[in-house]
């Protein structure tokens, strides 16, 4: 990413499969059922929140040895 493009903020369902490697689309939909992950609409769209991507990232990292 070049110096000056902020990361989103927001991620689509398919942008939050490959963040979390190439999850499937129902993964993503357990995890925001299970309170996992945090899902926000704007406009008809919906999006997985970029905090909660890595604090799901950064939880997992900490139950593996």
């Amino acid at each position: 990413m070049a110096a000056n493009q902020a990361a989103p903020l927001l991620h689509s369902i398919n942008d939050s499969c490959t963040v979390l490697g190439n999850s499937g689309r129902n993964t993503i939909y357990n995890l925001v059922s299970a309170g996992k992950l945090k899902m926000v609409k704007l406009g008809r769209r919906s999006f997985i929140t970029d905090t909660s991507l890595r604090q799901l990232v950064s939880e997992l990292e900490q139950r593996t040895p």
